[in-house]
């Protein structure tokens, strides 16, 4: 199999960020050839590599980059209100929730920034068409307050833009809330409802 056939294998299939693991199961081959053969498409700028043994072809974007490096993980704070149209602010840094730690990552399109959260707290989150791992919009906003990234001010006007034009669910952000237990939470997000409460009167 060649670099042609290869890629055009993985865009058949609308996948973009894929691992040695998944070339040895589309194509076949060892894993060692695998491995031998991603190097070579990396020296010649077929694909780029992103972390060991995780690869991506010229058709991947930062959003699909980002949210397929380590599993589980999803894409929130800014770039997940972002995404949805509750702010205008376009982070330069791609922010991910993780169960794992691990340092940030340079690809050709941006800088990936990983978060670390407990087990229990990893839900609320989705896989788009586009093999996209994005928080819902309540989880997105339970995010932001419980790490306070991005500064408060602009949560808060995430969360008036996005009440505004009903887009958040908000039983489900309560419950996303509870669900999250902490108690720094809680006072962020009654401070956020009571803040927005205030400015419509």
């Amino acid at each position: 199999m060649n670099s042609r056939q290869l890629i055009g294998l993985f865009n058949d299939k609308g996948i973009h960020v894929f691992t040695l693991n998944d070339v040895v199961r589309m194509t076949g081959v060892s894993r060692d050839y695998a491995r031998l053969f991603a190097s070579r498409l990396v020296n010649r700028g077929v694909i780029h590599r992103a972390i060991r043994g995780h690869y991506y072809t010229d058709n991947a974007t930062m959003m699909e980059i980002s949210s397929n490096l380590l599993f589980p993980s999803y894409i929130s704070l800014m770039p997940a209100l972002y995404y949805y149209g509750f702010t205008t602010q376009q982070s330069d840094v791609m922010d991910v929730i993780t169960t794992k730690r691990h340092k940030d990552v340079i690809t050709d399109l941006g800088r990936v920034k990983f978060h670390t959260l407990d087990v229990k707290r990893m839900f609320g989150y989705y896989r788009t068409p586009n093999n996209i791992f994005v928080a819902e919009p309540e989880k997105a906003i339970a995010d932001s307050l419980f790490l306070g990234i991005p500064q408060y001010g602009y949560v808060e006007e995430a969360f008036e833009r996005a009440s505004k034009r009903g887009a958040l669910n908000m039983g489900k952000l309560a419950a996303y809330a509870e669900k999250m237990q902490s108690r720094t939470l809680d006072k962020r997000m009654n401070e956020l409802k009571r803040s927005v409460r205030d400015n419509k009167v």
